[in-house]
């Protein structure tokens, strides 16, 4: 925990290093502590309070009044707090915190008297009740003990929603239908889906809007025949966060083919910036875990999202986007790693739970003209969910029986006979209730 303390009117900062259950002294240069005030050394009661602290006096002036506390205040995020106070008279403070009243992270005093006092508390957990004790003495030795305690608040979500699925788009004479599927996050709240006729829109406000809403598919209307249009669907989710952007174009293509979208092959050599840049600088991440690279496969679980992030410090010069393209079978997805530069990263995050198999992917580092200057190959293996495990051990199962007549038959035979006997159950009772009926005697008048 960094500790900032300062200390009244001189305007002096002093920091430490504070581990958990440490206590932290602040002296200044002059003051060797051993309970003298040594003049000849240079000690007075400005620099050196502990040794100089002088005798409480006896007098009824209004001086030897009772230490008094007043206006304190606490300003608590979500992982620090700025804890302030004042004193009648100047006095020496010391501020002792903890996750308990044994005030067990430590404490902090101040080296020269004051009225006014403040300490700031870094790297706090979020959600978490903290108590401290504020201990003071002024010149004349009175001394007081205040302790009270504060809540930090909750950890603000920064989590971007994840892509929106299945994007399609369909060419229709004077307009283009575009399909997906909404992400499946909890706090999900609506896409946006931006038109560009120059490049893939890199916001949501980086072209025009075509839709805005919860549904799952548009009409882009007004489409001028053989011009090419650039999509990209963003996700907004409850807290503000947006996805990084699945991508699509009008006339639909493989980012290394030559119709359009990325031009492949990559630029090689020294005209490459991104050369240095491999598999290995990316983190991919499942159940907040990061996932190894083995030979560039990543081996994926299937009942969790993924998250894919890369530290801006990585590269030197900034790309005009990062494209990620991933292949399920005949057709493949393209989603935008975005730059999210209050996390000092590019990331994207992407739901692979009903894609169980293995996908081969690249990663393009692309400029203004959609060249990919770099690219990157690997291959997503995604293992079945445990929900799906146990549907297809079924299926598998019923496969099997009923496409081995030796087994099949007998079972066949079996389940016939339980529901004729069920059936003559049935019937058997129905005519015992007919007879009771025409036997029973007739109910006086």
């Amino acid at each position: 925990v960094l500790l900032l303390f300062s200390i009244g009117l001189s305007n002096n900062l002093y920091a430490a290093s504070q581990d958990s259950g440490a206590s932290v002294e602040v002296s200044v240069m002059g003051c060797n502590n051993n309970a003298r005030c040594e003049v000849n050394l240079g000690e007075n009661i400005a620099n050196c309070p502990i040794d100089c602290t002088p005798s409480p006096r006896t007098t009824g002036s209004s001086s030897s009044s009772p230490l008094e506390f007043y206006d304190l205040k606490v300003e608590a995020s979500h992982n620090d707090a700025l804890i302030s106070w004042k004193t009648r008279e100047n006095a020496l403070t010391t501020f002792s915190w903890g996750k308990s009243p044994d005030y067990e992270n430590g404490s902090v005093s101040g080296v020269s008297y004051t009225k006014v006092h403040h300490i700031k508390i870094e790297t706090l957990n979020s959600s978490t009740r903290y108590y401290f004790k504020i201990e003071g003495r002024d010149a004349q030795g009175n001394s007081k003990k205040i302790e009270d305690s504060f809540a930090t608040q909750i950890s603000p979500d920064l989590t971007p929603p994840s892509n929106v699925t299945n994007l399609s788009l369909t060419e229709i004479t004077g307009r283009n239908l575009i399909k997906w599927q909404n992400p499946t996050d909890d706090d999900f709240m609506y896409v946006r889906v931006v038109r560009s006729t120059k490049n893939y829109p890199l916001d949501g406000l980086s072209g025009r809007i075509v839709y805005e809403g919860s549904g799952n598919y548009t009409y882009d209307e007004g489409i001028e025949l053989g011009k090419k249009y650039y999509y990209t669907v963003f996700a907004y989710d409850f807290g503000g966060n947006i996805s990084s952007g699945a991508t699509i174009s009008s006339k639909l293509f493989s980012p290394g083919s030559e119709q359009g979208g990325v031009i492949s092959p990559p630029v090689s050599g020294e005209n490459n910036p991104y050369r240095e840049i491999t598999l290995q600088d990316f983190t991919f991440a499942q159940h907040q875990k990061n996932v190894e690279i083995i030979e560039n496969k990543i081996s994926l679980q299937g009942d969790d999202l993924l998250h894919i992030s890369l530290p801006i410090h990585k590269i030197n010069i900034k790309p005009h986007l990062i494209l990620l393209e991933i292949k399920f079978g005949d057709e493949s997805q393209t989603l935008l790693i975005r730059e999210y530069s209050e996390k000092n990263q590019y990331e994207t995050i992407i739901n692979l739970q009903k894609y169980p198999g293995k996908h081969p992917f690249k990663i393009y580092f692309v400029n203004e003209k959609l060249v990919a200057l770099h690219e990157l190959s690997g291959t997503f293996d995604v293992s079945e969910s445990v929900q799906n495990e146990e549907r297809i051990w079924g299926q598998n199962y019923i496969n099997f029986v009923f496409s081995n007549p030796v087994i099949a038959v007998p079972i066949i035979t079996l389940l016939l006979a339980i529901i004729s006997v069920f059936i003559l159950i049935i019937l058997w009772i129905n005519r015992r209730r007919k007879r009771a009926i025409l036997i029973a005697p007739n109910e006086p008048n």
